[in-house]
């Protein structure tokens, strides 16, 4: 079900996101030089301002996030993952380690994460690994991918051997 967009939830999307990266309204005022008033951000929070395109912008550069993130995202068709997706770690170690690839960096970012995984659950299986929504939604955001797009790619690598619910 898609978030429905209101002025009090972009304002409290904004807060969020403040929070999340430890800064006072003061902090934003001081870090931006001034160009971000706390005054008038902490009306954009409480949704006492109405908040302009350009500002949103200013406001979302500041902050490093993109300005859908104010937003909301609504899924996309086709793009969310359910259940388990199956990846063979054996072919993930070959091209990650093989020559220069152009994808060698991904591979490799991927089979770090995956160790990680299988580290943290103690599964050593070696051969495949079973990752849950939430690891493909956290390698899609480091490769800046789409859940839908990583799978496409994971799918083209010859990766991917199945996805069960």
């Amino acid at each position: 079900m898609a978030t429905e967009i209101t002025t009090t939830f972009v304002s409290e999307r904004l807060r969020s996101i403040r929070h999340a990266q430890s800064l006072s309204l003061s902090d934003v005022e001081n870090a931006s030089d001034g160009a971000i008033k706390a005054v008038v951000l902490g009306s954009y929070e409480r949704g006492s301002r109405s908040l302009s395109v350009k500002r949103a912008i200013q406001i979302a550069d500041f902050y490093g996030v993109p300005v859908s993130t104010l937003f909301g995202s609504a899924p996309t068709k086709g793009t969310v993952i359910t259940g388990r997706v199956i990846i063979d770690t054996r072919r993930l170690r070959n091209l990650s380690e093989s020559g220069a690839t152009p994808d060698r960096s991904a591979l490799q970012m991927i089979s770090r994460y995956i160790t990680h995984i299988q580290s943290s659950r103690e599964d050593w299986n070696g051969e495949v690994i079973s990752l849950r929504e939430r690891d493909i939604e956290y390698v899609a955001i480091c490769l800046g991918y789409t859940s839908k797009s990583l799978m496409d790619w994971l799918e083209s690598q010859k990766l991917l051997l199945a996805v069960r619910s």
